[in-house]
């Protein structure tokens, strides 16, 4: 079987940003190892769908995956969740975000290590951890991968192969589609500031208005039918943001955001996710490369009408630069509790989880 997307056979349609139609291999039965690569789930299905990355030897791939969450088989999976008792904000054990775990005081953020058995670690942890964590078991265990294929497009063709670009899921204006925001071709190419829909009933690529900045290394979530955009290494400031920008998903316009509270520093390679009201954003690093291990939030929910599009507070560390901090991991919502695994730190890979409790509504 080919691994990846390799095997896409796709037209020069004489453009950086996109190509025609692409003929998938039938053989293909796996996007392959890649990194740099963009998800995102869609809950009412079971199901996650995969966009792009940079792939061992190929560069960056394109092709739209699915994986069928629902067809998983539950496996044991090893962690030993510590601290996990108080779940009250209160500083980390072991010196930070995504520090050890243990020590005083450490309530409210725990770090998993492999050391004992799921039913170990479900021991130490609150019900609702507990759970999490089961259910990110049995999600991340043997599932069923698709390569989806695109019945038709418009007239730009569809999205070229990209890196550092984000993909978000939505089921409401226009239909169930995925929407893919940015990136860049390759490492050392410029960001794009493209946007494009999937049609997932349709099989369908569309380009939408394109976004005011062209990004990579950026987050984007869906809330209140919208996709809100944030930080990232902009190419025409040509360093990394704290800018937020949303595209409205009734008009199909972007828009630049004011927000208000502190303001958190820019960055790229962050984590952003939706909880309640929320947005909770979680480490990255700027364009010298220092590290920042913060974990900010932004509440929606004080939004001021014409005005701020919400308020900005920052739940853990500062955002004086630090070689210790966390960037390139990844970030889920499960059980009102953000679950934050691997990415790179201190120039080392991390292979820890480390779960922070969510208050809000």
């Amino acid at each position: 079987a080919g691994a990846g997307a390799g095997a896409d056979a796709v037209a020069d349609a004489n453009t950086s940003s996109s190509v025609a139609v692409a003929s998938i291999a039938e053989e293909e039965v796996s996007p392959g190892p890649r990194y740099a690569h963009s998800m995102a789930a869609a809950e009412d299905e079971g199901a996650a769908y995969l966009f792009g990355g940079e792939l061992a030897g190929v560069g960056a791939g394109g092709g739209l995956w699915r994986l069928d969450a629902a067809a998983a088989r539950a496996n044991a999976v090893s962690g030993y969740f510590a601290n996990a008792a108080d779940k009250a904000f209160g500083t980390p054990g072991g010196g930070g975000v995504g520090g050890g775990g243990g020590g005083g005081g450490g309530g409210g953020v725990y770090t998993a290590a492999a050391n004992a058995t799921l039913p170990a670690a479900a021991a130490a942890m609150s019900a609702a951890a507990a759970g999490a964590a089961t259910a990110a078991a049995a999600s991340a265990s043997v599932a069923h991968w698709e390569h989806v294929k695109v019945i038709g497009a418009g007239p730009e063709g569809i999205p070229s192969p990209r890196r550092d670009a984000t993909l978000v899921y939505v089921n409401g204006p226009g239909g169930r589609r995925v929407i893919l925001h940015g990136g860049r071709v390759s490492s050392g190419q410029p960001a794009l500031n493209e946007a494009w829909s999937f049609d997932l009933d349709a099989k369908t690529w569309s380009r939408l208005q394109d976004c005011p900045a062209a990004l990579y290394g950026h987050t984007s979530v869906v809330h209140g039918g919208r996709v809100w955009v944030f930080g990232g290494f902009d190419a025409a400031e040509k360093k990394t943001v704290a800018h937020l920008l949303s595209y409205d998903l009734v008009s199909g316009r972007w828009a630049r955001e004011v927000y208000g509270g502190p303001v958190p520093a820019g960055r790229m390679w962050h984590s952003a996710v939706m909880h309640g009201t929320r947005m909770h954003v979680l480490g990255g690093l700027n364009h010298a490369y220092d590290e920042y291990q913060t974990w900010w939030e932004l509440n929606f929910a004080s939004a001021v009408e014409g005005g701020a599009a919400g308020t900005w507070k920052r739940n853990l560390g500062t955002d004086t630069t630090t070689s210790s901090g966390r960037y390139l991991h990844a970030a889920a919502v499960l059980k009102d509790t953000m679950w934050v695994f691997g990415g790179v730190g201190t120039s080392n890979y991390k292979n820890d989880f480390v779960a922070y409790p969510l208050r809000d509504a």
